[in-house]
Formats: C-alpha cells, sequence, structure tokens
C-alpha cells in the first residue's frame, strides 16, 4: 500500500471525527446533553483518537467526562497509543512503503 493512501486514510479520519466533535460540544452547549460515549469512541477508532483528546480542552467535554469517570481521557489516550503502534508495525513489516 502506498503511503499517501495512508496519509488519506488519516486526514478522512482526522476530519470527520473533527466535525463530530464539534456537533458534539454545540449540543451539550445548547440542550446540554450531548452523542453517546459510545458514539464518541466508536467514531474515534477510525483515526480519531488524538480528536478525542483534543476535544478534552473544552470545559463543557472535561465536566461531562467527569461524571463517567474519565472515558473520554481514557479512550482517547489509548486509542491513539493504538493507532501509532499499527502504523508503525506495517511501515516495520513494509505493508506501508515510502
Amino acid at each position: 500500500m502506498p503511503f499517501y493512501l495512508l496519509i488519506v486514510l488519516i486526514i478522512i479520519g482526522t476530519i470527520t471525527n473533527y466535525f463530530l466533535m464539534i456537533g458534539n460540544l454545540k449540543k451539550i452547549r445548547s440542550s446540554g446533553t450531548g452523542f453517546s460515549y459510545g458514539e464518541m469512541i466508536a467514531s474515534a477508532i477510525f483515526f480519531g483518537g488524538h480528536i478525542l483528546l483534543l476535544s478534552y480542552i473544552f470545559s463543557e467535554i472535561r465536566e461531562e467526562d467527569k461524571m463517567h469517570k474519565k472515558a473520554i481521557l481514557i479512550s482517547g489516550i489509548l486509542i491513539t497509543v493504538v493507532e501509532v503502534i499499527i502504523i508503525g508495525l506495517l511501515i516495520y513489516s513494509r505493508v506501508i512503503v515510502f
């Protein structure tokens, strides 16, 4: 698989998760409740772990996450680490070539 396909997948995953997190923040600010944690974490699996961590800078998401035992923070860190390991292994085993 060429390296540029990996970059395209990462960009698509990042943009879709960014828009999801912005929509979630708008819902939290307007109605007080956002998407369920399962929806946010499931969407972050496709190259969106760093967006979960980025969304944590907003106080509304931090406040809601404190009530749920920091599920967003822990999931964001774990998903990001797993994504980096998978990409590293794909590059090391020459599935992704430069």
